[in-house]
């Protein structure tokens, strides 16, 4: 299957399939492309890079005030924090204990 350059393979096996196949005697063409494409990885997780740590930030502060929340309700009222809790745990121990006499 002849693959035009301006189109993108369908996952990394047969973009490694479509080097290999371009590929001169010593390799230097499949290096170079190699090259290349991880130069431009390297660029795109570079931009990358600001919004991720803005993201881990907004999730962080996130976090943060709903474990706030969250003591504070169980401080009010223990007994349903407790109850909570009990209810979860006698699910999941219905859906995943095993039962008898099925196969």
């Amino acid at each position: 299957m002849d693959r035009n350059s301006d189109t993108k393979p369908k996952n990394f096996r047969s973009a490694i399939d479509e080097l290999e196949r371009n590929t001169d005697r010593n390799g230097t063409d499949f290096r170079a492309r190699l090259e290349e494409e991880l130069s431009k990885i390297k660029d795109t997780l570079s931009k990358l890079e600001p919004h991720i740590d803005d993201i881990k930030t907004k999730v962080t502060d996130e976090f943060h005030t709903t474990k706030d929340k969250v003591e504070k309700e169980v401080q009010k009222n223990p007994w349903a924090a407790i109850g909570l809790v009990a209810l979860v745990c006698f699910i999941l121990g219905a859906i995943f204990s095993p039962r008898k006499g099925r196969d």
